[in-house]
């Protein structure tokens, strides 16, 4: 399940419960492992492709218009879960191939597409069909983290490669608007 602050639409708003299996060998009451009073709990739909890795592992999730995006560490997956728990769909392109990511760092989802986050490159699917869109190297810097809005993309580089920062934004053709930051590298 997800949990939820009551009334809050963002990511920050969100925890992963984990719980322990010494607690679901007898019944325990809810409240005795959260305060019920100030969160909302959404039961995800469970299907044999909506299936999640082991939730202990289980990675990032954003929420993005009125959706959940789940990131599967163990399957390199997004599966996506509408607001009120509903499986919609699973972006799994994992592969070799130009139009396949070898392991998701790091994603988003902005302007209906999902950014995923590559080693030096980042791919681009539609948020609804999970069709292949593009694909963008980065030339100038390995990035560990990726956000994205309306206008930019914003990274979180390595200090390799040519730019020596620490944030990068770039527009939506991924050419270098903003480097922020600087590590002192001459």
């Amino acid at each position: 399940s997800l949990v939820r602050i009551k009334g809050s639409r963002t990511s920050d708003s969100l925890q992963v419960i984990a719980i322990h299996s010494s607690l679901l060998q007898r019944k325990v009451p809810v409240s005795e492992i959260i305060d019920t009073a100030s969160v909302e709990f959404i039961l995800l739909e469970m299907t044999d492709e909506s299936l999640v890795g082991d939730l202990s592992t289980m990675g990032t999730v954003k929420v993005r218009d009125e959706k959940f995006y789940i990131k599967d560490e163990q399957q390199q997956a997004i599966v996506v879960f509408s607001e009120k728990g509903k499986y919609l769909g699973k972006l799994n392109a994992m592969g070799r191939g130009p139009e396949e990511y070898h392991q998701i760092l790091d994603f988003d989802v902005a302007r209906n597409e999902i950014a995923i986050l590559d080693y030096s490159r980042v791919l681009f699917y539609d948020a609804e069909s999970f069709e292949f869109l593009r694909s963008k190297l980065l030339y100038d810097f390995m990035a560990s983290r990726i956000l994205a809005d309306s206008l930019y993309y914003y990274f979180h580089a390595s200090n390799t490669g040519t730019v020596k920062t620490s944030l990068i934004v770039c527009d939506t053709a991924m050419k270098i608007r903003t480097a922020l930051m600087e590590s002192g590298y001459e």
